[in-house]
Protein backbone atom coordinates (compact mmCIF):
# COMPACT_ATOMS: atom_id res chain seq x y z
CA UNK A 1 0.00 0.00 0.00
CA UNK A 2 1.37 3.09 -1.34
CA UNK A 3 1.45 6.19 1.19
CA UNK A 4 2.37 9.72 1.57
CA UNK A 5 1.60 12.01 4.10
CA UNK A 6 -0.92 14.40 3.04
CA UNK A 7 -2.42 13.63 -0.02
CA UNK A 8 -4.95 10.72 -0.89
CA UNK A 9 -3.96 7.99 -3.65
CA UNK A 10 -6.52 7.63 -6.20
CA UNK A 11 -5.51 5.03 -8.08
CA UNK A 12 -2.10 2.70 -9.01
CA UNK A 13 -0.71 2.07 -12.73
CA UNK A 14 1.73 1.04 -14.44
CA UNK A 15 3.75 2.66 -17.57
CA UNK A 16 6.80 1.59 -19.43
CA UNK A 17 8.02 -0.17 -16.06
CA UNK A 18 7.36 2.52 -13.88
CA UNK A 19 4.53 2.89 -11.26
CA UNK A 20 2.35 5.65 -11.37
CA UNK A 21 0.24 6.82 -8.41
CA UNK A 22 -2.77 8.87 -8.80
CA UNK A 23 -2.78 11.52 -6.04
CA UNK A 24 -5.11 14.73 -4.55
CA UNK A 25 -3.91 16.61 -1.68
CA UNK A 26 -5.85 16.82 1.16
CA UNK A 27 -5.62 19.99 2.78
CA UNK A 28 -8.92 22.03 3.11
CA UNK A 29 -6.80 25.30 2.40
CA UNK A 30 -3.20 26.90 1.61
CA UNK A 31 -1.08 29.12 3.24
CA UNK A 32 1.44 31.96 1.40
CA UNK A 33 4.70 31.27 1.73
CA UNK A 34 4.92 35.22 1.83
CA UNK A 35 2.89 36.24 4.44
CA UNK A 36 1.80 33.46 5.59
CA UNK A 37 -1.99 33.90 5.47
CA UNK A 38 -4.55 30.96 4.88
CA UNK A 39 -6.84 31.02 1.78
CA UNK A 40 -9.24 28.55 0.59
CA UNK A 41 -10.07 30.88 -2.57
CA UNK A 42 -8.97 28.77 -5.51
CA UNK A 43 -7.53 30.19 -8.28
CA UNK A 44 -6.94 27.16 -10.48
CA UNK A 45 -6.03 23.65 -10.57
CA UNK A 46 -2.98 21.77 -11.92
CA UNK A 47 -1.15 18.00 -12.20
CA UNK A 48 2.17 17.93 -10.62
CA UNK A 49 4.90 14.78 -11.41
CA UNK A 50 7.04 14.17 -8.80
CA UNK A 51 9.39 11.22 -8.41
CA UNK A 52 9.17 9.22 -5.22
CA UNK A 53 10.88 6.82 -3.37
CA UNK A 54 11.33 3.35 -5.82
CA UNK A 55 8.99 0.30 -4.96
CA UNK A 56 10.60 -2.64 -5.08
CA UNK A 57 13.59 -1.91 -7.22
CA UNK A 58 11.04 -0.18 -9.69
CA UNK A 59 10.58 3.80 -10.30
CA UNK A 60 7.67 5.45 -8.72
CA UNK A 61 6.22 8.52 -10.34
CA UNK A 62 3.52 10.98 -8.37
CA UNK A 63 0.70 12.92 -10.04
CA UNK A 64 -0.17 14.35 -7.81
CA UNK A 65 -3.48 17.43 -8.23
CA UNK A 66 -2.57 20.42 -6.47
CA UNK A 67 -4.51 23.53 -6.35
CA UNK A 68 -3.35 27.80 -6.93
CA UNK A 69 -4.59 29.88 -4.39
CA UNK A 70 -5.81 33.63 -4.42
CA UNK A 71 -3.96 35.44 -1.18
CA UNK A 72 -6.50 38.09 -0.20
CA UNK A 73 -3.65 39.97 2.19
CA UNK A 74 -3.30 43.55 0.72
CA UNK A 75 -0.09 44.10 1.69
CA UNK A 76 0.89 40.68 0.29
CA UNK A 77 2.68 40.97 -2.78
CA UNK A 78 2.28 37.94 -4.30
CA UNK A 79 -1.26 37.91 -5.98
CA UNK A 80 -1.60 33.88 -6.09
CA UNK A 81 0.52 30.72 -4.77
CA UNK A 82 0.89 27.07 -5.54
CA UNK A 83 -0.17 24.74 -2.96
CA UNK A 84 2.46 22.62 -1.03
CA UNK A 85 1.78 19.75 0.82
CA UNK A 86 4.29 19.54 4.07
CA UNK A 87 6.52 17.23 3.98
CA UNK A 88 5.95 15.78 0.93
CA UNK A 89 6.67 18.43 -1.70
CA UNK A 90 9.19 21.99 -2.06
CA UNK A 91 8.66 24.60 -4.46
CA UNK A 92 10.64 24.19 -7.51
CA UNK A 93 11.39 20.71 -6.95
CA UNK A 94 10.53 17.44 -9.39
CA UNK A 95 11.32 14.85 -6.54
CA UNK A 96 9.25 14.62 -2.90
CA UNK A 97 10.91 16.16 -0.19
CA UNK A 98 11.87 12.19 1.02
CA UNK A 99 13.48 11.14 -2.10
CA UNK A 100 15.72 14.50 -2.15
CA UNK A 101 16.36 13.70 1.83
CA UNK A 102 17.83 9.95 0.63
CA UNK A 103 20.12 11.07 -2.81
CA UNK A 104 21.65 14.22 -0.55
CA UNK A 105 22.19 11.36 2.23
CA UNK A 106 23.81 9.18 -0.40
CA UNK A 107 26.14 12.16 -1.79
CA UNK A 108 27.59 13.24 1.54
CA UNK A 109 28.51 9.24 2.30
CA UNK A 110 29.63 7.99 -1.12
CA UNK A 111 29.78 10.97 -3.09
CA UNK A 112 28.58 11.69 -6.75
CA UNK A 113 29.32 9.13 -8.99
CA UNK A 114 29.46 6.58 -6.63
CA UNK A 115 26.22 7.68 -4.93
CA UNK A 116 24.75 7.33 -8.75
CA UNK A 117 25.94 3.81 -9.05
CA UNK A 118 24.14 2.64 -5.68
CA UNK A 119 20.87 4.54 -6.77
CA UNK A 120 20.94 3.00 -10.27
CA UNK A 121 20.74 -0.50 -8.43
CA UNK A 122 17.69 0.37 -6.52
CA UNK A 123 15.82 1.92 -8.97
CA UNK A 124 16.69 5.69 -8.33
CA UNK A 125 17.81 7.04 -12.00
CA UNK A 126 20.10 10.42 -11.45
CA UNK A 127 23.51 11.69 -12.75
CA UNK A 128 26.44 12.31 -10.04
CA UNK A 129 26.34 16.21 -11.22
CA UNK A 130 22.56 16.23 -9.80
CA UNK A 131 23.45 15.23 -6.48
CA UNK A 132 26.55 17.20 -6.18
CA UNK A 133 23.83 19.89 -6.94
CA UNK A 134 21.55 18.62 -4.34
CA UNK A 135 24.34 18.74 -1.58
CA UNK A 136 24.99 22.25 -2.36
CA UNK A 137 21.57 23.50 -2.08
CA UNK A 138 21.60 23.55 2.02
CA UNK A 139 24.58 24.30 4.47
CA UNK A 140 24.49 22.03 7.32
CA UNK A 141 23.89 23.86 10.52
CA UNK A 142 27.03 24.94 12.62
CA UNK A 143 26.35 24.85 16.33
CA UNK A 144 28.41 26.17 18.89
CA UNK A 145 29.54 23.76 21.24
CA UNK A 146 30.41 24.08 25.10
CA UNK A 147 33.52 21.62 24.60
CA UNK A 148 35.28 22.51 21.35
CA UNK A 149 38.33 20.00 20.17
CA UNK A 150 40.89 21.10 17.41
CA UNK A 151 43.34 19.89 15.82
CA UNK A 152 45.27 20.32 12.04
CA UNK A 153 44.12 17.85 8.88
CA UNK A 154 46.38 17.55 5.75
CA UNK A 155 45.32 18.98 2.66
CA UNK A 156 47.99 17.97 0.56
CA UNK A 157 50.40 16.51 3.70
CA UNK A 158 53.52 18.71 4.21
CA UNK A 159 52.50 21.49 2.13
CA UNK A 160 49.17 22.57 3.31
CA UNK A 161 46.73 21.92 6.53
CA UNK A 162 43.91 23.01 7.69
CA UNK A 163 41.68 22.66 11.08
CA UNK A 164 38.79 20.37 12.02
CA UNK A 165 36.52 21.59 14.77
CA UNK A 166 34.51 18.63 17.00
CA UNK A 167 32.12 19.13 19.47
CA UNK A 168 33.55 16.54 22.28
CA UNK A 169 30.37 16.81 24.33
CA UNK A 170 27.93 15.79 20.99
CA UNK A 171 31.20 13.90 19.22
CA UNK A 172 30.41 15.72 16.10
CA UNK A 173 32.49 18.42 13.43
CA UNK A 174 30.76 21.25 13.71
CA UNK A 175 33.24 22.95 11.01
CA UNK A 176 36.31 22.53 8.92
CA UNK A 177 39.02 25.49 8.59
CA UNK A 178 40.69 26.09 5.49
CA UNK A 179 43.73 26.79 7.53
CA UNK A 180 45.68 25.81 10.73
CA UNK A 181 46.41 29.55 11.78
CA UNK A 182 45.50 31.11 14.91
CA UNK A 183 43.69 33.71 12.47
CA UNK A 184 41.64 31.54 11.61
CA UNK A 185 40.71 29.58 14.56
CA UNK A 186 40.67 33.37 16.31
CA UNK A 187 37.98 34.82 13.78
CA UNK A 188 35.39 31.15 13.96
CA UNK A 189 35.84 31.69 17.91
CA UNK A 190 34.56 35.29 17.61
CA UNK A 191 31.81 34.24 15.54
CA UNK A 192 30.57 31.60 17.62
CA UNK A 193 30.56 32.92 21.35
CA UNK A 194 29.69 30.35 23.81
CA UNK A 195 32.87 28.02 24.10
CA UNK A 196 33.81 27.25 27.40
CA UNK A 197 36.18 24.62 26.99
CA UNK A 198 39.06 24.44 23.89
CA UNK A 199 40.37 20.58 24.05
CA UNK A 200 43.71 21.29 21.97
CA UNK A 201 47.55 19.92 21.22
CA UNK A 202 50.64 22.22 21.74
CA UNK A 203 50.15 24.10 18.73
CA UNK A 204 51.49 27.81 19.33
CA UNK A 205 49.26 28.17 16.54
CA UNK A 206 45.95 27.01 18.50
CA UNK A 207 47.13 28.32 21.99
CA UNK A 208 47.22 31.95 20.36
CA UNK A 209 44.14 31.49 18.31
CA UNK A 210 42.29 29.79 21.59
CA UNK A 211 43.31 32.72 24.03
CA UNK A 212 42.38 35.40 21.56
CA UNK A 213 39.34 34.32 20.13
CA UNK A 214 37.95 32.91 23.75
CA UNK A 215 40.26 34.44 26.53
CA UNK A 216 37.60 33.08 28.98
CA UNK A 217 37.43 29.53 27.94
CA UNK A 218 39.34 26.94 29.81
CA UNK A 219 42.42 25.34 27.08
CA UNK A 220 43.05 22.09 28.03
CA UNK A 221 46.17 19.95 26.54
CA UNK A 222 45.65 16.74 24.79
CA UNK A 223 47.30 14.31 26.60
CA UNK A 224 48.15 11.41 23.93
CA UNK A 225 50.18 14.42 22.19
CA UNK A 226 52.23 15.40 25.49
CA UNK A 227 52.78 11.77 26.48
CA UNK A 228 54.22 11.97 22.79
CA UNK A 229 56.43 14.85 23.66
CA UNK A 230 57.41 12.99 26.16
CA UNK A 231 58.82 10.14 23.74
CA UNK A 232 60.55 13.24 21.74
CA UNK A 233 62.17 14.13 24.17
CA UNK A 234 63.44 10.79 24.90
CA UNK A 235 64.24 10.79 21.78
CA UNK A 236 66.15 13.72 21.47
CA UNK A 237 68.24 12.66 24.72
CA UNK A 238 69.35 9.68 23.26
CA UNK A 239 70.96 11.29 19.96
CA UNK A 240 72.78 13.56 21.75
CA UNK A 241 74.55 10.68 22.77
CA UNK A 242 75.14 8.11 20.37
CA UNK A 243 78.64 7.40 21.04
CA UNK A 244 77.44 6.04 24.42
CA UNK A 245 74.45 4.03 22.41
CA UNK A 246 77.39 2.40 20.26
CA UNK A 247 78.56 0.39 23.31
CA UNK A 248 75.10 -1.34 24.14
CA UNK A 249 75.39 -4.97 23.40
CA UNK A 250 73.23 -6.86 20.03
CA UNK A 251 69.91 -7.99 21.04
CA UNK A 252 67.72 -10.36 19.52
CA UNK A 253 70.05 -12.76 18.38
CA UNK A 254 70.70 -16.21 18.85
CA UNK A 255 73.69 -16.98 21.30
CA UNK A 256 76.68 -17.94 18.97
CA UNK A 257 74.18 -17.68 15.44
CA UNK A 258 76.04 -14.32 13.80
CA UNK A 259 73.74 -11.42 11.73
CA UNK A 260 72.95 -11.61 8.45
CA UNK A 261 76.15 -11.56 6.56
CA UNK A 262 76.66 -8.51 3.88
CA UNK A 263 78.21 -9.04 0.61
CA UNK A 264 81.21 -6.73 -0.37
CA UNK A 265 79.09 -4.43 -2.88
CA UNK A 266 76.40 -4.13 -0.02
CA UNK A 267 79.73 -3.18 2.60
CA UNK A 268 80.81 -0.39 0.03
CA UNK A 269 77.35 1.05 -0.12
CA UNK A 270 76.97 1.38 3.77
CA UNK A 271 80.15 2.69 3.51
CA UNK A 272 79.53 5.24 1.25
CA UNK A 273 76.16 6.33 2.81
CA UNK A 274 78.43 6.60 6.25
CA UNK A 275 80.87 8.93 4.81
CA UNK A 276 77.79 11.22 3.77
CA UNK A 277 76.33 11.24 6.78
CA UNK A 278 79.52 12.35 8.86
CA UNK A 279 80.04 15.18 6.33
CA UNK A 280 76.42 16.48 6.45
CA UNK A 281 76.75 16.23 10.53
CA UNK A 282 80.31 18.33 10.27
CA UNK A 283 78.20 20.83 8.14
CA UNK A 284 75.49 21.09 10.39
CA UNK A 285 78.00 21.87 13.45
CA UNK A 286 79.74 24.20 11.30
CA UNK A 287 76.89 26.44 10.30
CA UNK A 288 75.09 25.81 13.83
CA UNK A 289 78.74 27.42 15.27
CA UNK A 290 78.55 30.41 13.03
CA UNK A 291 74.96 30.99 14.50
CA UNK A 292 72.90 29.75 11.14
CA UNK A 293 69.19 28.63 12.43
CA UNK A 294 67.66 25.81 11.69
CA UNK A 295 65.57 26.94 9.03
CA UNK A 296 68.42 28.45 7.28
CA UNK A 297 70.85 25.62 7.42
CA UNK A 298 67.71 23.03 6.07
CA UNK A 299 67.60 25.74 2.89
CA UNK A 300 71.10 26.12 2.42
CA UNK A 301 71.68 22.12 2.27
CA UNK A 302 68.13 21.23 0.46
CA UNK A 303 67.54 19.12 3.77
CA UNK A 304 64.85 19.07 6.08
CA UNK A 305 64.54 20.91 9.10
CA UNK A 306 64.08 17.18 11.39
CA UNK A 307 66.70 15.99 9.77
CA UNK A 308 68.74 19.30 10.78
CA UNK A 309 67.52 19.31 14.40
CA UNK A 310 68.69 15.49 14.64
CA UNK A 311 72.21 16.23 13.91
CA UNK A 312 72.73 19.83 15.03
CA UNK A 313 72.03 17.87 18.75
CA UNK A 314 73.58 14.81 17.98
CA UNK A 315 76.94 14.27 19.35
CA UNK A 316 78.08 12.39 16.22
CA UNK A 317 75.73 10.93 13.28
CA UNK A 318 72.82 9.22 13.75
CA UNK A 319 73.50 5.31 12.93
CA UNK A 320 70.26 3.46 10.71
CA UNK A 321 70.80 0.62 12.70
CA UNK A 322 67.28 -1.11 13.76
CA UNK A 323 66.71 -4.18 15.97
CA UNK A 324 65.07 -7.39 14.43
CA UNK A 325 61.45 -7.38 14.30
CA UNK A 326 58.72 -9.81 15.07
CA UNK A 327 58.51 -12.45 11.97
CA UNK A 328 55.56 -15.29 11.21
CA UNK A 329 58.75 -17.50 11.66
CA UNK A 330 58.99 -17.03 15.52
CA UNK A 331 56.56 -19.77 16.47
CA UNK A 332 58.53 -22.48 14.68
CA UNK A 333 61.71 -21.36 15.88
CA UNK A 334 62.23 -24.01 19.10
CA UNK A 335 61.28 -26.32 16.48
CA UNK A 336 64.05 -25.32 13.49
CA UNK A 337 66.57 -25.25 16.34
CA UNK A 338 66.16 -28.69 16.62
CA UNK A 339 66.01 -30.08 13.35
CA UNK A 340 68.97 -28.43 13.21
CA UNK A 341 71.15 -29.87 15.82
CA UNK A 342 69.88 -33.18 14.38
CA UNK A 343 71.48 -32.02 11.23
CA UNK A 344 69.17 -30.66 8.58
CA UNK A 345 70.48 -28.66 6.92
CA UNK A 346 67.42 -28.50 4.31
CA UNK A 347 65.74 -25.18 3.70
CA UNK A 348 63.44 -26.45 2.27
CA UNK A 349 62.64 -29.43 3.94
CA UNK A 350 62.38 -27.57 7.24
CA UNK A 351 59.80 -25.57 5.08
CA UNK A 352 57.96 -28.44 4.24
CA UNK A 353 57.56 -29.74 7.93
CA UNK A 354 56.50 -26.54 9.53
CA UNK A 355 54.18 -25.69 6.68
CA UNK A 356 52.48 -29.44 7.66
CA UNK A 357 52.19 -27.34 11.29
CA UNK A 358 50.49 -24.22 10.00
CA UNK A 359 53.29 -21.75 9.08
CA UNK A 360 51.77 -19.27 6.48
CA UNK A 361 54.57 -17.93 5.08
CA UNK A 362 56.79 -18.77 1.45
CA UNK A 363 60.15 -20.55 1.98
CA UNK A 364 61.89 -17.38 1.52
CA UNK A 365 62.13 -16.79 5.50
CA UNK A 366 63.15 -20.46 6.15
CA UNK A 367 66.16 -19.61 3.47
CA UNK A 368 67.16 -16.88 5.42
CA UNK A 369 67.07 -18.27 8.86
CA UNK A 370 69.35 -21.36 7.45
CA UNK A 371 71.71 -18.92 5.63
CA UNK A 372 72.80 -17.53 8.47
CA UNK A 373 73.86 -20.50 10.29
CA UNK A 374 75.66 -21.97 7.63
CA UNK A 375 79.59 -22.14 7.97
CA UNK A 376 79.66 -24.25 4.82
CA UNK A 377 78.04 -24.12 1.91
CA UNK A 378 75.41 -27.07 1.11
CA UNK A 379 76.04 -30.54 -0.42
CA UNK A 380 73.67 -29.63 -3.48
CA UNK A 381 75.56 -26.05 -4.34
CA UNK A 382 77.01 -26.42 -7.91
CA UNK A 383 80.86 -25.60 -8.07
CA UNK A 384 80.75 -22.22 -9.34
CA UNK A 385 78.59 -20.93 -6.60
CA UNK A 386 80.17 -23.01 -4.31
CA UNK A 387 83.10 -20.46 -4.44
CA UNK A 388 80.69 -17.44 -4.40
CA UNK A 389 79.42 -19.11 -1.15
CA UNK A 390 82.71 -19.04 0.32
CA UNK A 391 83.74 -15.68 -0.51
CA UNK A 392 80.08 -14.89 1.28
CA UNK A 393 81.31 -16.34 4.16
CA UNK A 394 83.91 -14.05 4.90
CA UNK A 395 81.55 -10.82 4.05
CA UNK A 396 81.16 -8.59 7.37
CA UNK A 397 78.38 -9.57 9.43
CA UNK A 398 76.02 -6.86 10.40
CA UNK A 399 75.45 -6.44 14.04
CA UNK A 400 71.98 -4.64 14.76
CA UNK A 401 71.20 -2.58 17.93
CA UNK A 402 68.13 -0.97 19.42
CA UNK A 403 67.29 1.91 17.47
CA UNK A 404 67.21 5.17 19.34
CA UNK A 405 62.85 5.10 19.20
CA UNK A 406 63.01 2.15 20.64
CA UNK A 407 65.38 2.80 22.98
CA UNK A 408 63.07 5.63 24.00
CA UNK A 409 60.03 4.02 24.32
CA UNK A 410 62.07 1.71 27.07
CA UNK A 411 62.54 5.05 28.52
CA UNK A 412 58.75 5.74 28.66
CA UNK A 413 57.03 3.07 28.99
CA UNK A 414 56.01 1.45 32.45
CA UNK A 415 58.26 -0.81 33.75
CA UNK A 416 55.68 -3.54 34.56
CA UNK A 417 54.58 -4.04 30.91
CA UNK A 418 58.47 -4.77 30.22
CA UNK A 419 59.83 -8.47 29.80
CA UNK A 420 63.32 -9.56 31.07
CA UNK A 421 65.37 -8.94 28.57
CA UNK A 422 63.84 -5.39 27.97
CA UNK A 423 64.83 -4.71 31.60
CA UNK A 424 68.34 -5.82 30.94
CA UNK A 425 68.56 -3.45 27.98
CA UNK A 426 67.18 -0.64 29.97
CA UNK A 427 69.59 -1.18 32.92
CA UNK A 428 72.55 -1.30 30.36
CA UNK A 429 71.28 2.04 28.47
CA UNK A 430 70.77 3.46 32.21
CA UNK A 431 74.76 2.38 33.16
CA UNK A 432 75.87 3.83 29.50
CA UNK A 433 74.24 6.99 29.36
CA UNK A 434 74.66 9.02 32.13
CA UNK A 435 71.83 11.74 30.89
CA UNK A 436 69.78 8.68 30.06
CA UNK A 437 70.11 7.48 33.84
CA UNK A 438 69.03 11.39 34.94
CA UNK A 439 66.10 11.81 32.39
CA UNK A 440 64.52 8.07 33.33
CA UNK A 441 62.81 9.03 36.34
CA UNK A 442 61.90 12.92 35.22
CA UNK A 443 59.89 11.33 32.10
CA UNK A 444 58.71 8.20 34.20
CA UNK A 445 57.66 10.95 36.66
CA UNK A 446 55.71 12.97 34.16
CA UNK A 447 54.08 9.81 31.98
CA UNK A 448 52.87 8.25 34.95
CA UNK A 449 51.00 11.46 35.97
CA UNK A 450 49.34 11.49 32.33
CA UNK A 451 48.49 7.83 32.65
CA UNK A 452 47.12 8.11 35.99
CA UNK A 453 45.40 11.63 36.12
CA UNK A 454 47.05 12.52 38.96
CA UNK A 455 48.15 16.40 39.02
CA UNK A 456 49.85 15.38 42.44
CA UNK A 457 53.66 16.69 42.28
CA UNK A 458 53.50 18.57 38.73
CA UNK A 459 55.01 21.88 40.11
CA UNK A 460 57.13 20.00 41.94
CA UNK A 461 58.40 18.05 39.31
CA UNK A 462 58.56 21.14 36.74
CA UNK A 463 60.94 22.62 39.39
CA UNK A 464 63.12 19.43 39.26
CA UNK A 465 63.17 19.07 35.48
CA UNK A 466 64.21 22.43 34.79
CA UNK A 467 67.43 22.42 37.39
CA UNK A 468 67.85 18.69 36.12
CA UNK A 469 71.46 19.57 33.84
CA UNK A 470 69.60 17.78 30.81
CA UNK A 471 69.37 20.39 28.37
CA UNK A 472 66.25 18.73 26.37
CA UNK A 473 64.88 17.82 29.16
CA UNK A 474 64.96 21.21 30.92
CA UNK A 475 63.62 23.26 27.92
CA UNK A 476 61.22 21.03 27.26
CA UNK A 477 59.60 21.35 31.52
CA UNK A 478 60.13 25.52 30.70
CA UNK A 479 57.30 24.68 27.87
CA UNK A 480 55.44 23.17 30.16
CA UNK A 481 55.74 25.60 33.12
CA UNK A 482 54.48 28.22 30.33
CA UNK A 483 51.70 26.12 29.96
CA UNK A 484 50.97 24.79 33.31
CA UNK A 485 47.21 25.69 33.80
CA UNK A 486 46.35 23.79 30.42
CA UNK A 487 48.53 20.71 31.49
CA UNK A 488 47.07 20.57 34.86
CA UNK A 489 43.66 20.64 33.05
CA UNK A 490 44.56 17.64 30.74
CA UNK A 491 44.81 16.07 34.08
CA UNK A 492 42.16 16.46 35.92
CA UNK A 493 39.35 17.07 33.27
CA UNK A 494 38.18 14.05 31.10
CA UNK A 495 38.62 15.55 27.91
CA UNK A 496 40.74 14.88 25.33
CA UNK A 497 41.27 15.30 21.24
CA UNK A 498 40.59 10.84 20.18
CA UNK A 499 37.22 11.85 18.98
CA UNK A 500 39.15 14.50 17.00
CA UNK A 501 41.51 12.29 15.75
CA UNK A 502 38.58 9.93 14.50
CA UNK A 503 37.18 12.63 12.38
CA UNK A 504 40.47 13.16 10.87
CA UNK A 505 40.75 9.46 9.74
CA UNK A 506 36.55 10.25 8.40
CA UNK A 507 37.98 13.43 6.78
CA UNK A 508 40.88 11.38 5.07
CA UNK A 509 37.98 8.58 3.71
CA UNK A 510 35.92 11.57 2.49
CA UNK A 511 38.69 13.72 0.63
CA UNK A 512 39.96 10.69 -1.04
CA UNK A 513 36.94 9.60 -2.21
CA UNK A 514 37.19 12.71 -4.58
CA UNK A 515 40.54 11.63 -6.02
CA UNK A 516 41.80 15.11 -5.08
CA UNK A 517 39.52 17.09 -6.86
CA UNK A 518 37.06 17.78 -4.15
CA UNK A 519 36.93 20.87 -3.50
CA UNK A 520 37.05 22.58 -0.02
CA UNK A 521 33.16 23.80 0.03
CA UNK A 522 32.11 20.32 -0.94
CA UNK A 523 34.30 18.88 1.08
CA UNK A 524 33.15 20.14 4.51
CA UNK A 525 29.52 19.84 2.90
CA UNK A 526 30.19 15.67 2.48
CA UNK A 527 32.09 15.57 6.10
CA UNK A 528 29.62 17.84 8.42
CA UNK A 529 26.18 16.21 6.47
CA UNK A 530 27.36 12.46 6.98
CA UNK A 531 28.00 12.92 10.38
Amino acid sequence: MYELAGVRVERTTEQDGDIIVEATATAAAGRCPACGQVSTLVHSRHVRELRDLPACGRPVRVRLALRRFFCRAPDCPRRTFAEQVPGATAPHRRATVRLEALLTTCCAMLGGEAGARLLGGIGVAVSGDTLLRLLERGEAAVGTPRVLGVDDWAWRRGKRYGSVLVDLAARRPVDLLPERTAAALEHWLKDHPGVEVIVRDRSTEYARGATAGAPDATQVLDRWHVLRNVREVAERVLERHGQDLRRLAVVGQDPGVPSRRRSAPEEARWAAVRRQAAAQHAEIQRLTAEGETISGIARRLSITRTMVRRYRFADAPPERDYARRASKLDPYDPYLRRRWAEGCRNALQLWREIRAQGYPGASRAVSRWVEVRRTVPAPSTPPCRRRAAGAAQGATATARRPSVPQLAWLLVRDPAGLDDAELRLLDQLRAICTAAATAYPLLQGLARMIREHTPTGLDEWLDTAVGCGVPDIASFAEGLRRERDELLAALTLPWSTGPVEGQITRLKLVKRQGYGRCSLATLKRRFLRAA
